[in-house]
């Protein structure tokens, strides 16, 4: 049995002079098309997420140049004409710019000196992804170790 949990944006409340953050959690079980395609679009932004990260590690040790954001944003174009990666049109967008997001920011932490530099996401994991700034899906394995969950 698949077990997805979403966990919908933070309530932010203040209660004499501190702010509180609350969120809330929904769990469904996903029918196997919802499945299927929670898979797919996971999978497609870890290869996203991996290959936007390959490609600004290879920049800085052939060029030393970094690479941002939007240049990431042109690859992911350039990725989804291509007859090979064909599949990420089958996907959301939204998700597949949001890792490119999280990369953006996981580089800021590393230049910054607050984190070490960024890791290949793998598949083992589980996995996330955010379909908008305020509402995010992850995955949490239960009994089946081989399935994810919903799209």
């Amino acid at each position: 049995m698949t077990n997805v949990v979403i966990r919908r944006g933070l309530i932010k409340t203040f209660q004499s002079m501190q702010m509180i953050e609350k969120a809330c959690r929904y769990r469904f079980y996903p029918t196997s098309e919802q499945e299927n395609l929670l898979r797919r679009t996971l999978g497609c932004v870890r290869l996203v997420y991996n290959k936007a990260l390959a490609e600004r590690t290879q920049a800085w040790y052939e060029h030393q140049e970094r690479v941002g954001y939007s240049q990431t944003s042109s690859m992911l174009t350039k990725w989804k004409r291509k007859e090979e990666l064909d599949f990420l049109n089958e996907v959301s967008s939204v998700p597949l710019q949001q890792g490119l997001r999280h990369l953006q920011t996981a580089f800021a932490n590393f230049f910054a000196g607050r984190t070490k530099y960024p890791n290949f996401k793998k598949k083992r994991n589980g996995g996330s992804a955010e379909f908008t700034t305020s509402t995010r899906f992850a995955v949490h394995r239960t009994s089946q170790p081989n399935i994810l969950g919903f799209a």
